[in-house]
């Protein structure tokens, strides 16, 4: 059956209306035939829009403090229910916003908490019902990392288009808020730098390694060490972009240490783009135990 025209559909909302959704069929019967046209609505109050924000202009580290702000804000949208990565959907308590601006061309942007109880999410800016896909919560994303969709305090955009971003950082309530620290970056395109400082050990001694990162900075938790084909565990002190490889019980003589460092852009890098930038180090070097 053909029918000529179009079908309307108009919804009326009072200016009072309270944010909501809608959804349902438009059903039109002639005879024995039957059409069914879906329909979703949804009212929408970017409460966000109303909050005060602090303007960030370069990458680097930062400070906040959500203490004493006010709690406008208490879910992001879409995807609206992240629920089941373990990623909270509904934050309660109060948030402080960040902007900035993509003026131009840019891989990536993006931010990691380093202290503090809050939760990141990065939107459009003054609209929590525009958060930035999958890469705007708090979860890893690159499927060839551990851990992929784990939740980790790390929001970005891949492949922004231009305009204003706002970085929110949320409380599940109001004893959850204070101070936090978080590092912010934009078009992070260098992996870590991996430097082996000992060449030379004695048995049961450990390899130390100069590990840094200046743009999103170092993943720890991609950290990983083989001496020999054999993985060996590795311990990360941030503050001194130090990492130290325990050897165990390794015999005298030559041996080879594979190690690969990823920064945090890596974990939000995926294969929806062409060209992903891989944002991982490997190191392959040989050292001598004595």
């Amino acid at each position: 059956m053909s029918v000529p025209g179009a079908l309307t559909l108009r919804a009326v909302v009072s200016r009072r209306a309270r944010p909501g959704e809608a959804a349902g069929f438009v059903v039109l019967t002639r005879g024995s035939a039957t059409r069914r046209f879906p329909y979703w609505l949804r009212v929408a109050s970017t409460r966000l829009a109303t909050e005060g924000h602090r303007l960030l202009r370069r990458p680097g580290l930062y400070r906040g403090n959500t203490r004493g702000r006010p709690a406008r804000v208490s879910s992001y949208r879409y995807p609206s229910a992240p629920g089941p990565l373990g990623v909270s959907q509904r934050l309660s308590g109060p948030e402080q916003v960040f902007r900035f601006r993509i003026r131009g061309r840019v891989a990536n942007a993006g931010a990691v908490v380093l202290s503090g109880g809050v939760s990141p999410r990065l939107v459009r800016a003054g609209s929590e019902d525009r958060l930035a896909g999958y890469t705007g919560l708090p979860v890893r994303l690159n499927p060839y990392q551990p851990n992929y969709f784990g939740v980790e305090p790390v929001v970005g955009v891949f492949r922004p288009a231009l305009g204003l971003y706002d970085l929110v950082f949320d409380t599940r309530s109001r004893g959850a808020a204070g101070p936090f620290r978080f590092r912010f970056w934009v078009d992070d395109v260098k992996p870590p730098s991996v430097r082996l400082q000992t060449r030379s050990v004695r048995r049961a001694g450990k390899l130390v390694l100069r590990v840094g990162d200046r743009g999103s900075g170092v993943d720890w938790p991609s950290l990983l060490a083989t001496i020999d084909g054999r993985f060996r565990r590795v311990v990360y002190f941030p503050g001194a972009n130090r990492a130290e490889v325990r050897l165990g019980a390794i015999g005298r003589g030559r041996h080879t240490l594979v190690f690969t460092a990823s920064d945090v852009q890596e974990t939000k890098n995926n294969e929806n783009a062409a060209a992903t930038l891989p944002n991982t180090r490997r190191l392959r070097a040989t050292f001598t135990i004595r």
